[in-house]
């Protein structure tokens, strides 16, 4: 689910909140993190996220920065781990479904590293199906897409 608000000390930018249900976690949990559309001009966008495969850039910043810049004031506060019941009433239907997938998958032993050989392999699987004429709906699906 995604929730767009503006904070009062910075009432130029919008903050766009999106909500996952982790269950990778030993303790699965529903999180928010936040992109911030700078100046609502839909041209320059930061992630505020608790991302350790990411390396931090103008573009990409922890968590805390932005409870530090637009939580000021105690905007936004507890709104980065959230329980379900705190989740929008709007949202909670989909909340349920997210939780119940992810339980499930941890219930089939969670999700799978996959290794670079195998994303070019289907990357070259991909192709073949494109060049045989196996794949052109999806495919034509997927190039409008872009």
């Amino acid at each position: 689910m995604v929730i767009t608000s503006y904070a009062p000390n910075y009432p130029n930018d919008e903050v766009i909140g999106f909500y996952i249900y982790d269950y990778s976690m030993k303790k699965p949990k529903f999180k928010q993190d936040f992109i911030i559309n700078i100046g609502k001009k839909n041209n320059d966008f930061v992630l505020y996220t608790r991302q350790k495969l990411v390396s931090q850039s103008s573009y990409i910043k922890d968590i805390n920065e932005f409870f530090n810049s637009y939580g000021k004031d105690g905007n936004y506060i507890r709104s980065h781990h959230v329980e379900l019941e705190d989740i929008p009433n709007e949202g909670k239907f989909r909340a349920f479904q997210a939780k119940a997938l992810g339980d499930e998958i941890r219930s089939y032993g969670g999700r799978k590293k996959i290794s670079q050989d195998l994303l070019v392999k289907a990357n070259q699987d991909l192709k073949t199906l494109k060049e045989n004429g196996s794949i052109n709906p999806i495919w034509k699906k997927i190039q409008d897409a872009k």
